[in-house]
């Protein structure tokens, strides 16, 4: 997954700009029941033909990549071990706060067993400094897993399907860093473990069908941004 996320940055660079954001700090929080805690990087790349809003210029375009990393990943009944998530999209500004934006997820872990899943997510941006004294973004995703295959060791995807909300602030700056705060909230059905002889993985006829199980993840990411300029310290990004 290191791998993947290092391509994905090369392929990144010829967009690299002054108005790039590197981002470091760490990530936690539960993940349908799981608990997890780690590193974070994201890299987040304005680009494009923009437009002006008084005196500062916004891009057209936004590619994001990031990368997640929990040394200490806890999962209900099959142990601890880590876990990688690696993310790859971009948004599509509409105007100066609107905006549409999507994403794909990697995520894998090794606990008592290994599973890796992919993930879709579609939706919303809107971003702002007016009603929070500060620059936020609001984002709002459909998501789903779409590898609803069945892994090597015999497990079944869960075949997620729901909804992402997530609140970015930057608090404030301070000399070469400014300061972000990420909350992510996500709910969504599940599929429970089946068997794949009888459940419809492998077609024919369904005599004993996945139970269907709802669930929620939230998480919280404590980040430095950088390099800070300082004239846009107060502005939307």
């Amino acid at each position: 997954m290191k791998k993947l996320l290092l391509v994905l940055m090369i392929l990144a660079a010829p967009a690299i700009n002054a108005q790039t954001r590197v981002l470091i700090g760490g990530t936690g929080g539960s993940s349908f029941g799981n608990l997890f805690i780690g590193p974070t990087a994201r890299l987040e790349i304005p680009f494009g033909s923009s437009s002006t809003n008084n005196t500062y210029k916004y891009s057209r375009f936004e590619l994001d990549l990031q990368d997640d990393f929990a040394p200490l990943e806890e999962h209900i009944k099959l142990g601890s071990g880590w876990a990688n998530t690696a993310q790859a999209g971009g948004i599509l500004w509409l105007n100066n706060k609107i905006g549409l934006n999507g994403r794909a997820d990697y995520s894998n872990y090794s606990v008592s067993i290994s599973k890796g899943q992919y993930f879709a997510f579609g939706g919303l941006s809107y971003r702002s400094a007016d009603r929070f004294q500060m620059p936020y973004r609001l984002t709002f995703d459909y998501i789903r897993e779409f590898n609803n295959g069945i892994s090597k060791n015999g497990t079944e995807s869960s075949q997620l399907q729901g909804g992402d909300f997530t609140l970015d602030f930057r608090l404030g700056c301070a000399r070469l860093f400014c300061y972000r705060t990420m909350f992510n909230f996500e709910v969504g059905a599940v599929k429970t473990q089946g068997n794949p002889t009888c459940d419809g993985a492998f077609g024919g006829a369904v005599t004993c069908p996945r139970a269907l199980a709802t669930g929620a993840a939230f998480n919280i990411s404590v980040l430095l941004e950088f390099p800070r300029r300082k004239k846009f310290d107060n502005l939307p990004f």
